[in-house]
């Protein structure tokens, strides 16, 4: 019998069709051929259900995976330069025009010229088209070689961000050396770049051998693709792999429509794509949650224990990969998942006992020894896994690390007393719950009330009751109310509380609810999981905006839940109330459900798009220069921020960077930018090159005692290498003890290279912060806070040696400080620069207040606002400097109307300090009845004028960056370039 079932034919048709056969067999002369073509017609018969299932669900997991691959392939193309250049060609023939028309027309009212302005323009553009178009092109691929460097002849566009470069370089030293490690050390990996000079032991990521695999794959296919592009390439590979596990979750929860929208919904998130498109490896944090869910539910729905089993086992493996991707966070999704395998074992039990009122067959059910099987292959399997690649310390964090996490992250001062690092990164900056909805709903809250109500969706028939409708009316209105502006301010513990009664509700319905005959079995996993994920991850965001990021997936699942509760409800009521086609309706919702990706869409399209490298050329060259110039043990010293690519690029040791950035060399940095004392500073940079903080843990062994340990260090940092030994040695140290301390402050130091970039004037915050940190008042906080007054306020006499009314006023301080930023206020100021430019300064004839007249004096262009108030803006408009008599100089001020700019009135302001800068000598004139906090830098020499807190008015930073190194001896200027986004980026090269 041939492929078909030919049963439903007569004897006759079956006969005649044997005969057939045996016909074409002898005329053939041929033994065993029988050729069938049914099968084949078949397959591309119009009612091949199996088939036409196949084919939808291939083209509806395609859409999502070509969209994936095409919005993440734009920034390599830098399409945000040709907007850029279409700006800066518009304005500059813009300002041509208006320069022609106010010599024209100078008396013409502004808005008249405005007007007129535009009609030119616009009229000039559509006459010079294909000049636009040309000089739009010439400026966009100028633009363009600001962000590409060349290899072989090839333009290639740096990598986005500034991790990306850490993996980079293991990749690098993978091809070069066959290890991530620069060296090894008694058996031990170690990254002798960090830390300089000691460098660190390295653990292993799993990004940096996916760079170096991909790597290998696609140089084989195409020699052009280097190390950097297969390592951009990367993020595309894996976010396709989550956008297919998101559509089978969606699908498997759900149905195939709600796979798509899901899939969508991830695969053009902001959010996600902002994270994930500068090849760092917050990519895999996507995936693997992802991954591992899809996994978990097949394991459930499984009907064979030898399926299950193996599902299991898989998922566990993939809790070991995901450790080896994400060794500091793997452990959420972990925990999310044991928690709903508990819940649901628990759901399973109560509901099995409502019905047999045994206690016995309810906990030992099928479905309970299932569960428990499951649940028991997923954490034998983790723990073996994920011990595997990174050791059993790295699986106790699932149970550790949430508790620390809350306890620590945020706190002002590490139990040290050296200062948190992390409090000022600006990943870990708290998000309130308005920002968090806005920038994971595309900022449409409805969307995320379609979300949430995703969840409740799980939880209820396909063809609702009244009961099970009144739910979904009742959680659509709450979720609304959740996400509307009054919902949203809310308090985080409240919010996360409303968010989770309608799911609560739901559950309980269904605990409650007798079984009928023939009705739906439900699942409350996907609902408590995605409960789980939407309050873990909003709850975590609260405490750093990267958390954000996570949230996205719960988001893109949940919200293509809904739409594909929506789709399958309105295409069967449609279809049977209208006596539609199924097919038609079906394709019609689908269609208008669509529309509803239209902004969506263009979000994450204009995420890409506006997308473009944190490198520039302007840094590559910078460090390219010391690769090629500086000696092979060099050491560069900056700000951390940029370590990762000060390493990559220039290949030499750095002090700190982005894998290391909260340790006391933060401190010793900020420090050598604050200080206003050069002798100082190059003493902290020598001691940092000579043994990173070495010196200050030698002191320690002796103290045990971080403040009274710094406090020597910074003592002996100064002195010659005999007084210093001298000093030691009063401190009762021995001959061996004090060489030893001081071999790491008083070495002979290699090659330093210190950069001062444009970036660190906005950060001077930061950077001063922890470089005037007071370890006095850090310890206070730490050993004092906690006390009574009566033991707090004796401990301070004994202590620092206070007076019992200064005691006692630091003590009630202290115990006023409620927020951890309220403690490092009181520890350190965060000092800035109130003007980040030069304004220039010109000779004028001033008049007192006395009304004197012809005083010479000099008056600078200040204009920054200082406040807003009633419709009121208060500008400090200039800087005046009195010649005659510098006490009488001032600011001027001017009250301006915000609605029309007019200037309403002035007055006068009196800053901290004039501080005058000559070729070779600095002058600080201190001002009385001082209302301004800010010192004025007046450049006498070359006539500009800059207004900077006092705290940094005259640090390393400021004498560096501003005043190209005037009044320095130990700085020599090395490189000064100013890259395409008119960022300056200054080396010096250290003269010990």
């Amino acid at each position: 019998m041939g492929w078909l079932d030919l049963a439903k034919h007569s004897g006759h048709e079956h006969k005649e069709h044997v005969e057939h056969h045996e016909h074409k067999e002898d005329s053939s002369g041929s033994e065993g051929v029988n050729l069938d073509f049914s099968k084949v017609k078949n397959f591309f018969s119009v009612n091949n259900q199996k088939r036409n299932a196949v084919l939808l669900t291939t083209v509806l997991l395609l859409i999502p995976i070509i969209l994936t691959f095409i919005i993440r392939i734009q920034p390599q193309y830098l399409p945000a330069t040709d907007r850029w250049a279409e700006n800066s060609v518009d304005n500059y023939f813009m300002n041509q025009i208006a320069n022609s028309i106010n010599s024209q027309y100078p008396n013409l009212p502004e808005q008249n010229k405005q007007t007129l302005i535009s009609q030119q323009f616009e009229a000039f553009k559509k006459n010079n088209a294909q000049n636009f178009r040309d000089q739009v092109a010439a400026t966009s691929a100028y633009f363009k070689t600001g962000f590409q460097y060349q290899e072989n002849n090839i333009s290639y566009t740096f990598l986005g961000d500034l991790d990306s470069y850490f993996f980079l370089r293991q990749a690098r030293n993978l091809v070069q050396k066959g290890t991530i490690c620069d060296e090894f050390r008694n058996g031990s990996c170690y990254d002798n770049h960090m830390l300089a000079p000691i460098g660190t032991p390295l653990g292993r990521s799993m990004h940096s051998f996916a760079i170096y695999y991909l790597y290998n794959v696609l140089h084989a296919l195409n020699p052009s693709i280097n190390l950097m592009q297969s390592s951009f390439l990367l993020p595309t590979v894996i976010a396709v792999l989550a956008t297919i596990a998101a559509f089978f979750i969606g699908k498997k929860i759900m149905n195939q429509t709600a796979g798509f929208f899901g899939a969508m919904f991830l695969a053009i998130s902001p959010i996600f794509l902002s994270r994930t498109l500068g090849s760092d490896s917050d990519i895999w944090n996507i995936a693997f949650p992802l991954i591992i869910l899809w996994i978990f539910l097949e394991a459930f729905e499984a009907k064979s224990l030898v399926k299950k089993s193996i599902l299991s086992v898989l998922t566990g493996i993939l809790f070991g990969l995901f450790s080896f991707a994400w060794h500091a966070g793997w452990w959420y999704i972990f925990d999310f998942l044991i928690v709903v395998m508990i819940a649901y074992l628990a759901f399973q039990v109560i509901r099995s006992y409502r019905k047999g009122k045994n206690w016995g067959k309810a906990l030992w059910s099928e479905e309970t020894k299932s569960t428990l099987l499951i649940l028991a292959i997923i954490v034998a399997v983790s723990v073996i896994f994920v011990t595997l690649f990174m050791g059993f310390p790295v699986f106790k964090y699932a149970w550790e690390e949430p508790l620390f996490m809350l306890r620590h992250s945020k706190a002002a001062t590490n139990i040290s007393l050296w200062p948190n690092i992390i409090t000022t990164v600006a990943e870990m900056n708290a998000a309130d719950i308005s920002t968090i909805v806005g920038q994971t709903s595309f900022g449409l809250n409805f969307l995320f009330s379609f979300a949430l109500l995703g969840i409740v969706l799980t939880l209820v028939s396909k063809k609702p009751n009244l009961k099970e409708g009144a739910l979904i009316v009742t959680s659509a209105i709450i979720f609304l109310l959740l996400t509307s502006k009054s919902g949203l301010l809310l308090s985080t513990n409240l919010f996360l509380f409303i968010l989770m009664l309608p799911v609560a509700a739901g559950v309980i319905m269904l605990l409650i609810k007798k079984d009928e005959k023939g009705e739906e079995v439900f699942d409350i996993k996907p609902a408590v999981l995605l409960t789980i994920w939407f309050v873990g991850m909003i709850f975590s965001s609260t405490r750093g905006v990267r958390f954000i990021s996570l949230v996205a997936p719960a988001f893109a699942i949940a919200i293509g839940v809904t739409l594909g509760y929506i789709y399958q409800w309105l295409s069967t009521w449609i279809s049977k109330e209208f006596k539609i086609s199924k097919i038609i309706t079906r394709m019609g919702i689908f269609i208008i459900l669509c529309l509803i990706l239209w902004t969506p869409v263009k979000a994450g399209i204009g995420t890409a798009q506006s997308f473009t490298p944190s490198m520039t050329r302007g840094w590559w060259d910078s460090l390219s220069k010391i690769n090629q110039e500086a000696a092979p043990d060099a050491i560069i010293n900056s700000w951390w921020d940029f370590g990762h690519w000060f390493k990559y690029v220039a290949d030499r040791k750095v002090t700190l960077d982005g894998a290391s950035q909260n340790h006391p060399n933060a401190h010793w940095l900020g420090r050598i930018l604050q200080t206003d004392d050069e002798k100082e500073a190059i003493a902290i940079m020598r001691m940092l090159d000579c043994g990173s903080n070495n010196a200050f843990e030698e002191v320690n062994k002796k103290y045990q005692d971080t403040e009274i340990s710094q406090n020597i260090i910074k003592e002996i940092l100064r002195d010659s290498k005999e007084d210093a030994k001298a000093y030691l040695l009063s401190l009762e140290f021995t001959a061996k003890e004090a060489d030893d301390v001081l071999s790491f402050t008083h070495c002979d130091p290699p090659e330093n290279y210190f950069i001062t970039s444009e970036d660190m004037v906005g950060k001077s915050g930061v950077w001063a912060h922890f470089g005037l940190w007071d370890f006095d008042r850090a310890w206070i906080i730490n050993n004092i806070r906690p006390l009574g007054p009566v033991e707090g306020i004796a401990l301070l006499q004994e202590r620092f040696n206070y007076s019992e009314d200064e005691a006692s006023r630091t003590y009630y301080d202290v115990q006023s400080l409620q927020s951890d930023r309220e403690m490092n206020d009181w520890i350190s100021p965060w000092p800035s620069y109130f003007t980040t430019n030069w304004g220039g300064c010109q000779e004028a004839n001033l008049s007192s207040e006395n009304n004197e007249t012809n005083i010479p004096g000099l008056v600078c262009s200040v204009n920054r606002g200082i406040s807003e108030n009633n419709g009121v803006r208060t500008v400090i408009d200039f800087a005046v400097l009195n010649l005659d008599n510098y006490e009488a100089s001032h600011l001027i001020a001017g009250a301006y109307d915000t609605a029309t700019g007019f200037r309403r009135g002035s007055g006068r302001i009196i800053p901290s300090s004039f501080i005058l800068l000559g070729n070779d000598t600095i002058e600080r004139v201190k001002m009385e009845n001082v209302s301004f906090p800010y010192d004025v830098l007046l450049d006498t020499v070359n006539k500009q004028a800059l207004m900077v807190d006092p705290h940094i008015s005259e640090s390393i930073f400021t004498k560096l960056f501003y005043l190209e190194g005037r009044y320095t001896e130990h700085f020599e200027k090395f490189s000064d370039i100013t890259d395409i986004t008119g960022a300056r980026i200054i080396v010096w090269k250290v003269k010990w």
